[in-house]
């Protein structure tokens, strides 16, 4: 999916930075310190070499997974920074929605020793009691002290009908509890991942939706339609 945006964006003039998480994918770093906390500081660190408040330049954040869940928390404490979000089978909340709600107890139990490699759909995953309760203390967006998510920017939710890892219903609460008005949910009959050239064209819609949003509506800017 990222290599397809890279591509379309180059086309299209528009900027584009892609990074893994810390102590993910091919990022370094201690899986020990792996937590929300971390990894949405260091989005807002990067957002913040290429976004410019000043000049009112803001970005559109595309998020899979839990990363739906950062970019949801970064335009929560940082709206100065995104002037959008695009939701890719967003989990947020997964780590008690998912993980606890639905894994063993002794597995859950390894887990708040320490760690544990954790199966889910096809791939293994390092889950560790620092993740589970750094995120509960501090990030959780449905069952959390928020009544109401303060996004003011637009928001695209995407998601397939056929995920067998989050509950495709994730998307519809989480846009429930959104402020914003400008908010849209697609469902197409996808698995978990979304990488069908159907689910990118439908990406691609909703990344040109959000940028147009921010042309057409941000009066700050001179240039603003």
């Amino acid at each position: 999916m990222s290599s397809s945006l890279r591509t379309w964006c180059r086309r299209n003039e528009y900027s584009f930075v892609v990074a893994d998480y810390h102590g993910v994918g091919r990022s370094t770093g201690d899986v020990e310190q792996a937590t929300l906390s971390k990894w949405v500081d260091d989005t807002v660190t990067l957002l913040r070499t290429v976004a410019s408040p000043e000049e009112h330049r803001r970005v559109v954040l595309v998020g899979a997974g839990v990363g739906g869940w950062i970019a949801c928390l970064v335009a929560m404490r940082h709206p100065d920074l995104v002037g959008g979000v695009v939701g890719l089978a967003a989990d947020p909340d997964f780590t008690e929605e998912l993980l606890l709600k639905r894994l063993p107890q002794d597995v859950i139990d390894r887990i708040m020793e320490g760690m544990e490699e954790v199966t889910w759909g096809d791939k293994t995953y390092p889950i560790t009691k620092a993740l589970i309760e750094d995120a509960r203390e501090h990030h959780l967006l449905l069952d959390g002290p928020e009544r109401t998510l303060p996004i003011q920017c637009p928001v695209r939710l995407l998601h397939g009908l056929m995920d067998e890892e989050v509950p495709f219903d994730t998307c519809v609460r989480l846009a429930q509890r959104i402020e914003t008005e400008d908010v849209t949910i697609s469902l197409s009959k996808s698995g978990h991942y979304m990488d069908d050239i159907d689910d990118m064209q439908r990406t691609r819609i909703a990344i040109q939706d959000c940028l147009e949003s921010i042309f057409v509506y941000d009066l700050r800017s001179p240039t603003s339609g």
